[in-house]
């Protein structure tokens, strides 16, 4: 789920809601699943199903996977929604953005979905090991930083120093903290968002790159085409001309 938020109800399991940048990881045998959505807003989002052969396959390397196969009706394995790490982001944008022709498109697919896959298993198995506890007012703060570091997109954002102070949490639990729930580092995060961020003004504006270069915080544009282009694949003109 990319943007606003969702419930998604299933038949054996119930209700979870998702908030914008979220997902969640169910397993269930055929059944009944309905979304709802708020009226006037705009969505994307992707669901991807895997079938049991595949996940059997993965046993081996994730023990945790049997019981799952064998839980009935079904599990909820992400008990409450997991924020979307960056690597998950990437590939989703790669799959909508896909660009292989139909003859080699199911191919690239079926790689993709299932890294997707294993990036999922990865955050929910091996990642629970080294989490840190949080309390309720540590957890709001640390939303509290991605929420000053959004409004910052369009403008040079605070070091880890000055976040810390402004949401009056230390920069080690802030660090460790922001990992734990969005799966990224803070530079990591912010980088991606920006780089999102000026996607969406190349396609949606007729803002000149450089000024949108400026705008996400790149001195060189040299420096923010090789960005922009290691991450989607083309450079801004080329996105641009499309």
């Amino acid at each position: 789920m990319f943007r606003s938020s969702a419930r998604k109800k299933v038949l054996r399991l119930g209700e979870t809601h998702l908030r914008e940048g979220q997902y969640n990881f169910f397993y269930t045998q055929p059944s009944e699943c309905s979304s709802y959505f708020e009226m006037g807003k705009e969505f994307r989002m992707m669901n991807i199903f895997y079938s049991p052969l595949l996940l059997e396959e993965l046993v081996p390397f994730f023990p945790e996977l049997k019981s799952v196969i064998g839980a009935n009706p079904g599990v909820l394995i992400t008990q409450k929604p997991f924020w979307l790490p960056v690597t998950i982001k990437e590939i989703t944008n790669q799959l909508f953005n896909c660009p292989y022709d139909e003859n080699t498109r199911q191919f690239y697919f079926d790689l993709k979905v299932r890294e997707v896959l294993y990036h999922m298993l990865e955050n929910v198995f091996r990642q629970g090991m080294n989490k840190l506890s949080f309390t309720p007012w540590e957890i709001n703060r640390i939303h509290e930083a991605k929420k000053i570091l959004l409004d910052h997109i369009a403008s040079k954002p605070p070091s880890i120093r000055e976040l810390s102070r402004l949401v009056a949490l230390n920069e080690y639990k802030l660090k460790k903290g922001f990992r734990q729930y969005f799966n990224s580092s803070i530079g990591q995060w912010m980088q991606e968002e920006k780089l999102q961020y000026s996607r969406e003004l190349i396609l949606n504006t007729n803002k000149p790159i450089k000024e949108i270069c400026t705008l996400v915080g790149y001195p060189l544009t040299t420096n923010f085409i090789t960005a922009f282009r290691k991450r989607f694949g083309v450079t801004p003109g080329e996105l641009r001309r499309k």
